[in-house]
């Protein structure tokens, strides 16, 4: 059969797969004794289209680990995102100090957000890494105070590290030995 009247076999060739991981600079310390602790929510435009109108809501779709007391975190989860060709996905990143256990955003201060689209994201990195200053301003539909953020004078940053995974039909199998290895001298 030919693939091209396939129609789920056209929207798997117009995509790929690709994964983003997260960095911050020069995140503000919004606490007295100690440095924020960062947590980035990730959110997905989806528009519904009613005759001429169209409506625009942003859906979370992950979040990062907190990382706790650190201004210039690096998060370690990485996020695996279908990037479909010739079609606007709009991402929006939100940052909070997370002082709370809640997610509850009023529970933790804001710190900042940056929107781009996938395909900006990846047209715009330079060796695979898209980096901007946090705006300070709220995002539409989040219902939450920037105060403290606007009162930093600073700017934060955010790196996105996006890469297309290339998925390998070949598995490997690994067996690893050793002899006479030095023993690690515990201090």
């Amino acid at each position: 059969m030919n693939n091209f009247n396939n129609p789920n076999s056209r929207m798997k060739s117009m995509a790929s797969k690709v994964e983003i991981r997260i960095s911050c600079k020069n995140l503000p310390s919004f606490d007295a004794l100690s440095k924020s602790d960062p947590k980035i929510f990730i959110f997905l435009e989806k528009q519904i289209y009613s005759g001429h109108d169209v409506t625009s809501t942003w859906e979370l779709i992950d979040s990062t680990e907190r990382i706790k007391n650190c201004d210039c975190p690096v998060f370690t989860k990485p996020f695996l995102i279908d990037y479909y060709f010739e079609t606007i996905q709009k991402l929006r990143f939100v940052v909070f100090d997370m002082d709370s256990d809640s997610n509850e955003w009023s529970k933790n201060d804001y710190i900042g957000f940056t929107e781009k689209s996938l395909g900006d994201l990846i047209s715009s990195s330079k060796d695979h890494v898209y980096t901007c200053n946090l705006s300070k301003d709220v995002p539409s539909g989040l219902k939450i105070s920037n105060s403290k953020a606007k009162s930093f004078s600073g700017n934060s940053q955010i790196f996105i590290r996006i890469e297309e995974v290339i998925n390998s039909p070949y598995n490997f199998n690994f067996d690893v030995t050793g002899t006479n290895l030095d023993k690690m001298v515990k201090k």
